[in-house]
Parts: structure tokens; C-alpha cells; sequence
């Protein structure tokens, strides 16, 4: 009992050694619907905006158009502070996070962070939430491949518990430019707050190829795919674009 306690102990104590490793600049990037499965370097403050056009998940035959905002802040080796702001169909959902690499893959198999994240404004644009993630990636040569699992569970009135999971696969034409395939798909796993989203499909799905730039701290990419919202809104194009600079 006291060697698996004390190999528990020195495993956790090791993590963070284990994560602090040098990183390829492209897995310390977050992407349109996949987050980075590595933490920015110690000291990097990260500013992103962008913006995209869909369709709307409220039931309606329309398209929406959102716009966001972030700010990431990694003050010390392996974590990063955000918080963000995104508009869509005419409100405002601020959120933070907190964001801790585990594990590198310059010295593990895989990359690996753990996020938290307060919505103020949940899945289904009603009361607050609170996210737990997952975010996992390899590289094979100039193949990335990221992957995110997401369970959220509603605060206040709305109790229904989310899933999300979105993947990112990429390849590395040159040093700078990327190209790829993403998506993502959402449902409720505990559904007792009923909307309009409730209404038809049970779960909604974006997917589509992405390309991606990169030059010293800028950053700048885009997706053009199909949407299938969740509920009863018709599917449809999808178009999302996002900067991203490096102080």
C-alpha cells in the first residue's frame, strides 16, 4: 500500500516535468472548434477575435452571425489564464477558463491538458454552466491530430448535463501553412430544462476543411463546412474565420 501511495505521489509531482517540454509551435494553437491539447509558452499573452456565419439552432429557417473575443494568459510553465466574450443573435456570453498541461509529447505518447471553464451563459442560451475538458493531440511527422471531450453541467435552474466532442485533423504543407478537416457534435446527456433545441435532432454537428497561417506571433484561419444545428433548424453552410496575435 505504501509503494502504489508513494508511486501516486511522485506521478503527480512529475506532471508537471513531464509537460514542461519543448512544444511545436502549431500544438500550443487553438483552432476554430478544437482546442490546443498544449499550453503557450510561459509569459505569452495571446489576443484572438473573430467571427462566422451559420445557422440558427433556435428552430428558425435563418442564418446567425457570431462574433467572439479572447485573451490567454500563461503566467507560469504548463498553465494559461482566458477569458472571453462571444456574440450571437444579438447577447453577449462571457467566459473564463483555466487551462493545465499535463503531459508533452516530446516525453510522453501524447500531449494532454485539462481545462475548467464558467460559461455565463450555457449550451443552450439559458442559465450558467460549468465545463470540464479534456484535450488530447500527436504528431506524426507533418500529421496533427487534436481531439477535446467536454461534459458540462448547467448551474441554477437549467440542471441538464452537455457532451461535446470536436477533432482536428491537419497536415503541414510548409512551415507556415496548414490544412485540414474539423468538426465538432454537441448533445445533452441529462435533458431536463426543456427548448426549441429539444425539438428534432438530438444533437448538432459542424464539420468542414480548415486552413490555417502562420507568421512569427500571427495567426490567421478560416472553415468553410455544413451545419447541422441541434433541434429542428434546417442544415446549412458554415463560415468561420479567426485572428490571432502573440505579444
Amino acid at each position: 500500500m505504501k509503494t502504489i501511495s508513494r508511486t501516486f505521489v511522485i506521478f503527480v509531482l512529475g506532471l508537471p516535468t513531464l509537460a514542461h517540454a519543448a512544444e511545436d509551435d502549431w500544438n500550443m494553437r487553438d483552432t476554430l472548434l478544437t482546442e490546443a491539447a498544449a499550453v503557450p509558452d510561459a509569459g505569452t499573452v495571446r489576443v484572438s477575435a473573430g467571427g462566422g456565419l451559420g445557422q440558427s439552432d433556435d428552430g428558425e429557417d435563418s442564418s446567425v452571425t457570431s462574433l467572439g473575443a479572447s485573451l490567454l494568459w500563461s503566467p507560469v510553465t504548463n498553465l494559461a489564464l482566458g477569458v472571453s466574450s462571444q456574440w450571437q443573435g444579438g447577447s453577449f456570453t462571457p467566459m473564463a477558463s483555466v487551462r493545465w498541461q499535463l503531459l508533452s509529447e516530446a516525453v510522453a505518447p501524447v500531449n494532454l491538458t485539462a481545462f475548467v471553464r464558467f460559461r455565463a451563459v450555457g449550451m443552450e442560451s439559458t442559465g450558467s454552466e460549468l465545463d470540464a475538458k479534456l484535450a488530447f493531440g500527436r504528431t506524426l511527422g507533418r500529421v496533427g491530430l487534436t481531439g477535446n471531450v467536454l461534459v458540462g453541467k448547467g448551474l441554477g435552474h437549467r440542471g441538464d448535463v452537455d457532451f461535446e466532442a470536436s477533432s482536428l485533423a491537419s497536415y503541414r504543407l510548409t512551415p507556415s501553412f496548414r490544412a485540414g478537416v474539423e468538426g465538432r457534435v454537441h448533445m445533452e446527456l441529462v435533458d431536463e430544462f426543456k427548448t426549441p433545441e429539444d425539438e428534432g435532432r438530438p444533437f448538432g454537428l459542424v464539420v468542414g476543411p480548415t486552413a490555417s497561417y502562420v507568421w512569427k506571433g500571427f495567426q490567421l484561419q478560416g472553415l468553410v463546412g455544413w451545419s447541422s444545428p441541434r433541434g429542428s433548424a434546417p442544415t446549412g453552410v458554415v463560415a468561420q474565420a479567426l485572428a490571432t496575435f502573440d505579444f
